[in-house]
């Protein structure tokens, strides 16, 4: 009878989770939303990784010699500003830092993260859009 009762009450248990993930589920919107978030905050990782070694490179050789003063945009850094999916930008530019905001054209994800001559310092906001 043991037994019995384990089985009825694991069945109540997957019925009762199948209930609340669907109430809760991924559905195509929140799917794409979070594709288009993997795939921004991967290039928000290259991105700073190649800012890695320009702040270190030599201004001889296309560099920042050190610093990241006048870097205006994402190209010394391996990447284009804009294209059908995203938008980078660059602001707040210090010697050692600048702020980089990757936004989706998708569905308007947004990324923000202080890019350092060390990489990305801390974990990188990223803002959501609204779901109806």
């Amino acid at each position: 009878m043991n037994a019995q009762k384990l089985i009825i009450l694991s069945i109540l248990l997957l019925i009762i989770g199948a209930a609340i993930s669907s109430k809760t589920g991924t559905g195509p919107e929140e799917i794409i939303t979070k594709s288009e978030s993997d795939m921004l905050l991967q290039e928000v990782r290259y991105i700073a990784s190649n800012a890695v070694i320009f702040w270190r490179k030599p201004a001889q050789l296309g560099g920042g010699k050190k610093s990241f003063i006048g870097i205006t945009d994402v190209r010394p850094l391996g990447a284009e500003p804009i294209n059908a999916q995203r938008v980078h930008t660059i602001s707040a530019v210090k010697d050692k830092e600048f702020t980089l905001t990757t936004v989706g054209l998708i569905n308007g994800v947004t990324i923000v993260a202080i890019v350092t001559n060390r990489g990305i310092k801390g974990a990188p906001v990223i803002t959501l859009p609204i779901q109806n």
